[in-house]
């Protein structure tokens, strides 16, 4: 009987203490991870935690485990930079010779240490021409830890609303992390290929979801681009019912994913990752889902990677749907808010109606910093008051004339204490959240009549 106790004592002390661990995260019902492909998602999370922005990792694109070489490309000089990128390239060289001469003998794996030290990278590797296919696919990632914890401190702003846009929708909320991935939640992000916002839309394919125009780009939107991005993955469930697959049409597109499943005869992730050829697939398209797992993770366990993450405020915004054209100019003639701040607030609006050359268009929902003014609606019809009959063009008085002045006089009144040195990816409005400031604030006591920054820029934060 004491034995039997025993048992059951220590069963029911499991049962506690795997109740007490958290879930996993993400969901592995919904969002798995294939054995086959965990090398990809740990090589991620080394890009994501711990590889720098100063960090170059040459690798092998298909066996994501081997990487050659970490190596250091300093940022802060442009001719050693410039010296690092040269050798970075002769490395590159040097081990895809390698792996040809070790193809065409393997015995010259004893021809110096670094045949020796790349031939014991493959040991592991069944394949036929493992060398020879290794020899086609080195590629070199930069590491982007700093962007990352970027990412993290701007993520907050958004989050809250993200997350109940996809609830919503009846999408996981897991999805809402997306942007830590595409833009690092920066909505200014434009890609190469003209993929705008936190959720890195293609212009073609934004406009099945919001407006891009002449007046309107939302995809600069956060909250209106992530209505769009949320239709968009609820449709690729419905064409794919799963997740990965969901995915990997947000890179690669629903038709090209659709062309993979066809091809292959089959929706199996796995075997389309390693069988799939189609036009157009190739290393992104393959990684994104691996690149989404590794985000969770690396966010989820973030104090393991980041030792003090300082998390954004929320944004919260006062709105109203304009029944009828506004100009930008009366709002800044007379009202207290300056043309940054309606920047931020409204980033949808294109830099044609921010300087009054077009006026915002009905039906447009124009945001205010919430709390700002007691009665928006009212703010309106008074702010209507100032605007002629038939105005086609704005005022040509000066916008910012409420802000206060940033002379070198009315600089020197104000003693700046706290600094703050600027790291890539930041902006003043990013900084000005972070330190529960004002852009205004900001430019006044660092002596500022722009809001151009640059990283290394050591900058007043503080007047306390």
């Amino acid at each position: 009987m004491m034995r039997s106790s025993f048992f059951v004592l220590l069963l029911l002390l499991s049962s506690v203490a795997l109740a007490s661990e958290p879930p996993p995260f993400p969901d592995p019902q919904r969002f798995p991870m294939p054995k086959d492909y965990e090398s990809n998602v740990r090589f991620w999370m080394k890009v994501y935690g711990e590889w720098e922005e100063d960090k170059m990792i040459i690798h092998d694109a298909r066996n994501m485990d081997v990487v050659f070489e970490v190596v250091d490309v300093p940022d802060e000089n442009e001719i050693l930079r410039t010296a690092a990128s040269v050798g970075l390239r002769a490395k590159v060289e040097k081990i895809k010779r390698i792996l040809q001469e070790l193809h065409n003998n393997p015995n010259a794996k004893s021809s110096s240490k670094d045949h020796q030290d790349i031939y014991e990278l493959y040991k592991h590797i069944h394949e036929t021409n493992k060398f020879r296919n290794a020899s086609e696919n080195v590629r070199i990632q930069q590491g982007i830890k700093e962007r990352f914890e970027l990412g993290l401190e701007r993520m907050t702003i958004y989050l809250d609303e993200i997350k109940k846009v996809f609830r919503l929708e009846g999408l996981p909320e897991e999805l809402s992390y997306l942007p830590l991935v595409e833009s690092s939640f920066n909505n200014q992000a434009v890609s190469k290929t003209r993929a705008a916002g936190i959720w890195q839309f293609m212009p073609g394919t934004a406009r099945l979801y919001m407006k891009v125009n002449n007046d309107l780009d939302e995809r600069y939107d956060p909250m209106v681009a992530t209505r769009g991005a949320a239709r968009y993955l609820k449709r690729s469930h419905g064409m794919f019912g799963s997740w990965p697959l969901n995915l990997m049409s947000y890179n690669h597109g629903q038709q090209g994913v659709m062309n993979a499943v066809r091809t292959m005869g089959t929706s199996d992730f796995m075997t389309i990752i390693n069988g799939y050829s189609g036009r157009y697939f190739g290393f992104a398209s393959r990684n994104f889902y691996a690149e989404f797992l590794a985000a969770c993770k690396v966010m989820h366990d973030s104090k393991k990677y980041f030792n003090d993450v300082d998390y954004g405020k929320p944004l919260r915004r006062d709105t109203i749907r304009l029944a009828k054209p506004l100009w930008v100019t009366t709002i800044l003639n007379h009202s207290s808010i300056s043309r940054e701040e309606l920047r931020v607030h409204n980033p949808a609006l294109q830099s044609s109606v921010m300087y009054g050359k077009r006026p915002i268009p009905t039906g447009y929902d124009l945001h205010f910093p919430a709390g700002r003014y007691e009665n928006v609606p009212d703010l309106i019809t008074q702010l209507r008051t100032h605007e002629k009959p038939g105005q086609k063009k704005a005022p040509t008085l000066l916008a910012e004339s409420k802000t206060p002045s940033t002379s070198k006089a009315s600089t020197k009144s104000i003693v700046a204490k706290k600094t703050y040195v600027v790291r890539k990816g930041d902006t003043l409005y990013s900084i000005s959240r972070k330190f529960s400031t004002s852009i205004e604030l900001l430019r006044k006591i660092n002596g500022l009549n722009h809001n151009n920054i640059h990283p290394g820029q050591r900058l007043f934060v503080s007047t306390r």
